[in-house]
C-alpha cells in the first residue's frame, strides 16, 4: 500500500490546498492614517467638483438609530458628502453638513444654484441660513411615493368602513 506523497490537484492540474500557506504579503495592509484619509477625501472631492453642475441633492437615510445625511450633485451624481450620525438627524446636523459643503464650494469658487431634497420639515430652515434665497425643489420620486401611500390609506379606510 502507498503513501500519496504530492498535494492534490485541481481539474486544470494546479494546487488546491497547502498544508504550510506562504506569510501574507505586507503590502497594502497599513492604513495610511488620517493624513492619507484627509489627501483621499480632498482628492474624491475636487474630482465631484471638477464638473459641477450647481445643483445638488441633499437626502437623509434614516434607519432607526443611526442615519446618513448625504449630498450628491443632482446632475453628475457625484457624492460631495457623506456624514453617518448615530441619532435622528436635527436642523443643527443638516446645517453643518450644509456648512462643509457650501465652505468647499466657495473655496473652488463655485456657487450652488438649486437644491432637491426629500421634502423633510427638516430641510428648509438650515437651507436658507447657508445657502440664502436658493432655488429649492421636491424630488418628484418622494412626492409620488408620498402620493401612493395617501391613496393606498383612503382605500384601505374605504374598505373598513
Amino acid at each position: 500500500m502507498g503513501s500519496r506523497i504530492a498535494p492534490p490537484v485541481g481539474v486544470t492540474g494546479g494546487i488546491t490546498a497547502s498544508s504550510s500557506p506562504p506569510p501574507r504579503s505586507r503590502t497594502g495592509t497599513r492604513p495610511g492614517g488620517k493624513q492619507a484619509t484627509r489627501r483621499t477625501d480632498i482628492e474624491h472631492l475636487d474630482w465631484a467638483l471638477s464638473d459641477f453642475s450647481g445643483f445638488i441633492a441633499a437626502d437623509e437615510l434614516d434607519d432607526g438609530p443611526s442615519c446618513i445625511l448625504s449630498l450628491r450633485d443632482h446632475r453628475t451624481f457625484k457624492r460631495l458628502a457623506d456624514q453617518v450620525l448615530d441619532h435622528a438627524p436635527t436642523h443643527k446636523d443638516i446645517e453643518a453638513s450644509f456648512r462643509r459643503s457650501h465652505h468647499a464650494l466657495t473655496a473652488r469658487g463655485l456657487t450652488v444654484r438649486g437644491i432637491t431634497t426629500d421634502g423633510s420639515a427638516l430641510d428648509p430652515e438650515p437651507i436658507t441660513a447657508v445657502f440664502g434665497d436658493v432655488l429649492h425643489q421636491v424630488c418628484i420620486t418622494h412626492v409620488l411615493r408620498e402620493v401612493t401611500k395617501a391613496v393606498l390609506s383612503a382605500v384601505s379606510q374605504g374598505r373598513d368602513d
